[in-house]
């Protein structure tokens, strides 16, 4: 099956059903302590919005938001499970990277879990390097940050 993208407005019934596997993933592990980044989840205040196909299925999402004039805010990357290690996450990541560098973002940061060994394993091996905690998870242990020069 082809891999192909497109651009989701924040209310797309296919963006939201990922994000809420994604939520749900992340409550189940995590529980009651995902309330706590809830505020961090608006698909509205971002820049770019991706849905990720293979032929018609939707299979994975994700999306960047302005942090600053130069950096972009990798956001609410997801892929279902069946479809995981298959590329769709690297190209997808790829496909967020180039919007932003093409809107004169020079620099990539995104913020996972600190127990989310898989995710980090996966960012590093797309390029990114652990960095200082920036906004609001500066301080916070239940978190990593990652950076990446675009």
């Amino acid at each position: 099956m082809e891999l192909h993208f497109r651009r989701a407005e924040a209310e797309d019934p296919l963006l939201l059903r990922l994000v809420s596997e994604l939520d749900r993933y992340f409550f189940d592990k995590y529980g009651e302590l995902t309330r706590k980044y809830a505020k961090h989840h608006d698909l509205s205040g971002l820049d770019c919005r991706l849905l990720a196909f293979l032929g018609d299925q939707p299979v994975g999402c994700g999306g960047w938001q302005a942090l600053d004039a130069g950096t972009a805010e990798i956001k609410r990357v997801f892929v279902l499970p069946e479809h995981r290690r298959q590329g769709v996450a690297w190209t997808l990541l790829r496909m967020l990277e180039r919007d932003a560098s093409r809107r004169d973002r020079k620099r990539a940061v995104l913020e996972a879990g600190a127990e989310e060994y898989g995710a980090l394993a996966f960012y590093q091996s797309c390029g990114y390097a652990f960095c200082e905690a920036f906004g609001d998870f500066a301080g916070d242990e239940n978190c990593v940050c990652m950076e990446k020069t675009l």
